[in-house]
């Protein structure tokens, strides 16, 4: 399978990152300016970034579950979040 930029994926070496326990994990992002997947906890109100080259893990509790996720175009993020009246 090829993106767009012509990288091959190898979808047979998909795995687990140790220690992230969502409770309803949804809406992966593939960041590839970064070269991280981003991901939200709906539940949780956290959206999380892995950057599997480097093994960095960065997780924000946004306070407030999180509907979806969206990379901008200028690197940084949209996030649609839930917010009860």
């Amino acid at each position: 399978m090829r993106n767009k930029s012509s990288h091959t994926i190898n979808l047979s070496s998909a795995c687990s990152i140790p220690g992230v326990h969502c409770a309803l994990g949804e809406s992966p992002v593939w960041d590839e300016v970064n070269e991280r997947i981003v991901f939200i906890d709906i539940l949780k109100g956290v959206i999380h970034q892995y950057a599997p080259r480097t093994g960095t893990f960065i997780a924000w509790s946004m306070g407030c579950m999180i509907g979806s996720v969206a990379m901008r175009p200028d690197g940084g993020m949209l996030a649609s979040r839930f917010n009860t009246m």
